[in-house]
């Protein structure tokens, strides 16, 4: 004998199904939310050279908020830039000449 709603259980039933007992479209919803707070965070700790933070941000799924955590609370407001022409800092010296210094 087969379950009132076939041979599926209610978590994995086709569409036509609520999924985990949520409205049809709010597990997308919050999908669309946790991919779009883990994309930022993510790229956050990248660019701050946070491996760690990367690590457990990519794999613990709390639906964004260890992500909004480590953005408010954790992330630098801005990451470290790297001068433009190298990474020493500081500007080349440049000796101009006019002419009339001989």
């Amino acid at each position: 004998m087969t379950p009132p709603g076939g041979p599926w259980p209610a978590v994995l039933h086709p569409l036509g199904q609520r999924l985990l007992g949520l409205p049809p479209g709010t597990l997308l919803l919050v999908v669309v939310w946790t991919l779009v707070w883990k994309g930022f965070a993510l790229w956050r700790s990248a660019r701050a050279d946070q491996p760690v933070w990367f690590v457990v941000l990519l794999i613990v799924n709390t639906a964004g908020i260890l992500e909004i955590l480590y953005l408010v609370f954790v992330a630098p407001r801005r990451p470290p830039a790297s001068p433009p022409g190298g990474a020493s800092g500081a500007e080349p010296s440049a000796s101009v000449s006019s002419g009339s210094d001989r």
